[in-house]
Order: structure tokens, then sequence, then C-alpha cells
């Protein structure tokens, strides 16, 4: 979120990150690309919603407009604010000539982090979890680099 759109979360409750939870929520309602019919036969899309096999065409209440303010919403803060971040950068960059494409540029960014990066802290967490050697390992290195008083920073 602080590279995308120069916001610090502050707490897990921030708007943000409710945001950015249900927008993840609805990219996985849609499926993986490949994942129906559609993606291979393109005009299935103008099939009527109510023929039998046209379920491709429907989402979860709701989707379309969590997906709309995941999208958009944080975007239109940098707009606002002109907050030092990757929005920024390439807004400068476009002079304003492709406001879309920098804002789908940034949610893609965004979005991509988001669930990958609380994968791997997950998984790592589950690992230090199940294996307590390798966990105590991991701490001594820790300690030796970092020492026993402070936290670690970039």
């Amino acid at each position: 979120m602080m590279m995308s759109y120069g916001h610090e979360v502050k707490s897990k409750d921030d708007e943000f990150i409710q945001i950015a939870e249900k927008g993840v929520a609805s990219i996985d309602a849609a499926g993986d690309v490949g994942a129906h019919i559609v993606d291979f036969f393109p005009w299935l899309r103008h099939v009527p919603d109510w023929m039998p096999g046209a379920g491709f065409k429907r989402v979860p209440p709701g989707t379309k407009e969590d997906m709309h303010t995941f999208v958009n919403q944080p975007f239109e803060e940098v707009l606002k604010s002109r907050r030092n971040c990757y929005c920024t950068a390439l807004l400068e960059e476009t002079k304003g000539k492709d406001n879309e494409g920098v804002r789908d540029t940034a949610a893609i960014t965004f979005s991509a982090g988001f669930d990958t990066t609380f994968s791997a802290l997950l998984t790592t967490l589950i690992a230090m979890v199940i294996n307590p050697v390798i966990q105590a390992r991991a701490q001594a290195e820790m300690d030796l680099f970092i020492g026993k008083d402070r936290l670690p920073t970039f």
C-alpha cells in the first residue's frame, strides 16, 4: 500500500486494507484465467444469462462494486494528495495522458503484493510452528546479526 499508493497502514482495520480484502476476494470469485469456457470462446459472453450452462456469467452479489472500489478509491486518493509513490511517479511520467493505465497498473501491483506477501508470511509462520529446531536456528541467526535489543529494519 505504501509503495503503490503512498498510504501507511497503521492497523488491520485500515479502510484501504478492508477495500483490498474485498477486491482480492472479487478476483478470486472470478476464478483463474482459463477456468471458464468463455476464456477460450469469447463470443460466449453474448449468451443470455438465463441460458443453461451460462453460470460463468454470474458473479456473487457485490463483486463488481467491490472490484470497482478496489481499483478506483486508492487511485482517487493519490490524485487528491499527490503522495510520493509509484502511482504519482507514473502520473508524472505520463503527464496525465494515461490515468486509466496508471490506475490499473497500480491496482495490479498492489494486488500482486497483497496476496503473495500474506501467503509467504503465513507459510513461514506455519513452518516455524511445526519445526521448532529450524525456528531456533532462525532466531539465533537473527540475534547474531540484529541483536536482542531492537527490531529488524530495512
